[in-house]
């Protein structure tokens, strides 16, 4: 579908950076939750730990139910003013934050902002490849990921700085007058509708149910699943545990003493620093590949091998060496695995696919780390970590082997099948 819009003015590209730049800002909030809660949960009016763990997963759970209703409120109404809605509650619960009116006042702010996020990401997941092109879509989800990332690292950084000089209220005041300072980027959007194809472009449109009896479907969801599962929560959650292994009396730099916590932040750090650019460069890349399943196999091999390696005794300066180039093919599989599933989109149902496709992701981040510790305790750092490189390995010998006819069977379904 061709966005109704003058084609003398319309710009793909900057629909993206304003959608991607609106997503970042509200993500400062939400990065500083993660270093407000774990430090001053009672000085926020919270009694106990447990509270904290419900706090920051409650608005990846709620996202779970909330994605095929908001996919099915796009089909009615345009991504601009999803991003209105979306926008307007980041505003609201950033807010919210710099309040200590305790557990259930919190409880609720974090709700909004998974109805805010869910919004925010699905309308990016079926924005992007209604505005794109074969030519540039992984290109644009790249330059999507790139931006966003940005602001939880802009979130985490100047907050954490402003913390301590001006407290938690200011703060987070100043955060969401931010979120609200997007209103001003926002009616520079294209006005698209989402799904409501002319009758030219009428296609057949795939159930939830077919789309699961499609092999090539499900491998894309489970590998979705897979990637957040393991970046988002083992690594994420596990990567200090591990370096303090390495690192039992610190690092030198000169004078200056780096401790394990600090070099932890600074791993996790690296990724979102280099994906400002990276990511374009590896959607790009994707568009131009002749089979981009090949670039996806051949990331999860690479990635498998290195995350056996990775709990395994060896010097501190290739622990380090390897975690780099874990986070940059994690970006890299991110960015292809988008990049495959806009193009599946397009030949079942963008928006059952798209949104499958982030239920996919939002289940295996909030299962991610609470997996990755239960098997930490029962069978050892090292055993979970030769199960997920097996299991990466795995995926990559499957997409290898049969990516391509996986595809053309998939069309095939379609065209049997769907009526």
């Amino acid at each position: 579908m061709s966005p109704s819009t003058n084609s003398a003015t319309y710009s793909p590209k900057r629909d993206v950076i304003i959608m991607a730049t609106a997503t970042a800002i509200s993500l400062f909030g939400d990065a500083m939750m993660y270093i407000v809660l774990p430090l001053m949960w009672q000085e926020i009016g919270l009694t106990a730990l447990w509270q904290i763990g419900v706090l920051l997963s409650v608005n990846r759970i709620i996202r779970l139910p909330l994605n095929p209703l908001v996919a099915w409120l796009y089909q009615y109404i345009s991504y601009k003013h999803g991003f209105y809605i979306a926008m307007a509650l980041a505003t609201v619960t950033t807010l919210a934050y710099g309040f200590s009116f305790g557990f259930v006042w919190l409880l609720t702010a974090r709700i909004l902002w998974g109805v805010a996020w869910t919004f925010l990401k699905l309308g990016a997941y079926l924005a992007i490849p209604t505005l794109a092109s074969s030519e540039d879509r992984g290109y644009l989800f790249g330059l999507h990921k790139g931006i966003t990332r940005t602001g939880a690292l802009l979130g985490t950084l100047i907050g954490a700085i402003l913390l301590d000089q001006i407290g938690l209220m200011p703060v987070m005041i100043g955060f969401a007058v931010a979120s609200a300072a997007t209103f001003i980027l926002l009616p520079f959007m294209s006005n698209v509708r989402l799904t409501i194809p002319s009758k030219e472009e009428k296609r057949v449109e795939v159930s939830y149910a077919q789309l699961l009896r499609m092999r090539f479907i499900v491998s894309l969801l489970v590998s979705a699943m897979a990637l957040t599962i393991v970046f988002d929560g083992v690594l994420k959650s596990t990567l200090t545990y591990l370096l303090d292994g390495h690192m039992t009396e610190g690092l030198m730099i000169g004078a200056l003493l780096i401790g394990v916590a600090t070099m932890g932040s600074l791993l996790q750090s690296v990724r979102v620093l280099w994906e400002g650019f990276l990511s374009p460069a590896l959607g790009k890349m994707a568009d131009r590949s002749r089979s981009p399943k090949t670039l996806f196999a051949a990331s999860f091999l690479l990635t498998g091998l290195l995350l056996i390696v990775l709990p395994l005794p060896i010097p501190l300066v290739i622990f380090i060496l390897v975690v780099l180039l874990i986070q940059l093919l994690a970006t890299a599989l991110e960015v292809f695995n988008l990049a495959i599933a806009a193009e599946a989109s397009e030949q079942t149902s963008r928006v059952r696919m798209m949104t499958s496709f982030s239920v996919a992701q939002d289940l295996g981040a909030a299962i991610g780390p609470l997996a990755g510790y239960i098997a930490a305790e029962w069978f050892g750092m090292q055993a979970l970590y030769a199960g997920i490189g097996a299991l990466f390995i795995i995926c990559g010998i499957y997409w290898l082997r049969t990516s391509d006819s996986l595809a053309q069977a998939n069309i095939h379904y379609v065209e049997r099948y769907v009526k």
